[in-house]
């Protein structure tokens, strides 16, 4: 990920802890709230069922696995699809708050980075270490139940839209997550940025041999469910101007020889841009789009202007949409993705839960 805070997601912001003065002021609201006389009913109603609650005796838990699947299902998707927003997966360090001392590398071993992690939806600004939940906590459902798990996981990944600002914050959900649901994921936005200082250590040939920055890619074409994929990308920027070593002169000719052309000397060479080619894999795709991030930058804002090689995108439309071959449409299809609990335990899905998990899983050949 970029040392940019600026280089973010661009429907998201960084922003520091909220100050005391802050703090104090929303409390101050909620207390005003607490006293306007308009809310007056609501307090009387509120107090009414407190009344009738405490009257039926202790609590007896919710027979919730007796109501009708259609309602269980409704509720389970209620709780863990957020509809309307991007759910932006974030792990990195808060670049406004000095972090607690991390792990060593014996209590982190080889799997964890000891980053913060946050799942954050419904506002732009964030604060890492104030705002958004831990995945536990929205996830948290998934352990009730083996039945809760299954649906709980097609409803989560099936159904909700993730963000990452950046191929190493993509690369780290998708191994915390694992194989068996990141097979179900349907729909993906990301900031395609990362460290590129980020390198493999030499093999017995003293040569490099795969990039660790774009490695991550390799989780997409396991991706066989996914069906919408946005990228923003960075392809007008002053750096990344393609063979910036050339010869001024030649620079200038090719830039006069190029205008008006949508793949352009005096912008990013998108076809070359490394480890694309796991993206030019996928097959059944709904929709591919690349937005140019620069002019997120240029302009402050989230506005989405898409890349100036429409010829790019159009390759990837034309590539992306095209339908899967017979073996990969068969192995993509529910019934045949890596399981999610282990083939030894006894539960199986009933029709009824496979039937709600077919409703949203549209055909996505």
């Amino acid at each position: 990920m970029s040392t940019n805070i600026r280089w973010v997601h661009p429907d998201i912001q960084l922003v520091g802890p909220p100050t005391p003065d802050e703090v104090d002021e929303v409390d101050e609201i909620d207390e005003n709230d607490d006293n306007d006389e308009t809310n007056t009913e609501e307090k009387d109603a509120e107090a009414a069922v407190q009344a009738d609650l405490q009257a039926l005796g202790p609590k007896t838990p919710f027979a919730f696995e007796k109501l009708p699947w259609e309602l269980q299902a409704r509720i389970l998707r209620l709780v863990l699809y957020k509809e309307g927003h991007l759910i932006h997966c974030i792990s990195r360090l808060d670049p406004y708050v000095q972090p607690e001392p991390l792990p060593t590398d014996a209590e982190l071993g080889d799997h964890r980075s000891g980053l913060t992690k946050r799942l954050f939806w419904g506002k732009t600004e964030c604060s890492i270490t104030h705002d958004g939940f831990e995945p536990s906590q929205v996830l948290g459902i998934l352990a009730v139940s083996k039945r809760f798990h299954f649906l709980g996981v097609h409803i989560f990944y099936g159904l909700n839209t993730f963000a990452f600002s950046s191929l190493g914050e993509f690369g780290r959900f998708c191994q915390g997550s694992g194989l068996a649901r990141i097979a179900r994921i349907q729909h993906i936005e990301l900031l395609f940025t990362g460290n590129q200082y980020l390198t493999s250590p030499p093999d017995e040939r003293k040569r490099v041999p795969f990039s660790r920055r774009t490695y991550v890619l390799t989780w997409f074409p396991e991706m066989c469910r996914l069906r919408t994929l946005v990228v923003h990308i960075n392809e007008t920027g002053e750096k990344y101007i393609r063979r910036r070593y050339e010869n001024p002169a030649l620079i200038k000719y090719m830039a006069a020889k190029t205008a008006g052309q949508p793949n352009r000397r005096m912008s990013r060479s998108l076809r070359c841009v490394q480890g694309i080619d796991y993206i030019y894999n996928l097959r059944g795709l709904d929709f591919i789009r690349f937005y140019d991030f620069n002019q997120n930058l240029q302009e402050h804002n989230s506005d989405r202007v898409p890349v100036q090689d429409w010829s790019y995108s159009e390759d990837h439309t034309n590539t992306g949409t095209m339908s899967k071959v017979a073996g990969r449409l068969a192995r993509a299809e529910l019934e045949n993705l890596p399981p999610l609990l282990p083939r030894a335990q006894s539960w199986k899905p009933s029709n009824s839960d496979w039937e709600f998990v077919k409703s949203f899983f549209d055909s996505n050949d």
